[in-house]
């Protein structure tokens, strides 16, 4: 992969539900939820299956990418897709309608 995207990412490290931001630091020395070496297919557009156990009841995500196949000092990104589905939680405070925008993807307009 390095001759065809040199500056295409060579892994992710995927940390969730972190209470505060992580610096630089701390993303690449902490342990995260889950790490992953990417490949050629992956910088093309093949999906990316995480460990389902791992990501459940998810707040936040934070995605680290250490570094590029190339060593190069800037890594690029055209996109990021992250597919999943919202579960409806009974006791909520959102309306029927929010949480169907939301779990729609429609985050600008959720009501």
């Amino acid at each position: 992969p390095a001759d065809a995207l040199p500056n295409g990412p060579e892994s992710l490290r995927l940390f969730m539900n972190k209470p505060n931001a992580l610096d630089f630091d701390a993303a690449e020395t902490e342990a995260a939820t889950q790490e992953i070496k990417l490949n050629a297919a992956h910088l093309a557009g093949d999906p990316i299956p995480l460990k389902y156990v791992l990501f459940q009841n998810v707040s936040n995500l934070t995605i680290f990418i250490p570094g590029n196949f190339g060593g190069l000092d800037q890594t690029s990104i055209s996109q990021i897709k992250i597919i999943g589905s919202v579960v409806p939680q009974e006791g909520t405070k959102w309306s029927p309608e929010h949480q169907a925008a939301v779990a729609k993807g429609d985050w600008l307009n959720p009501r």
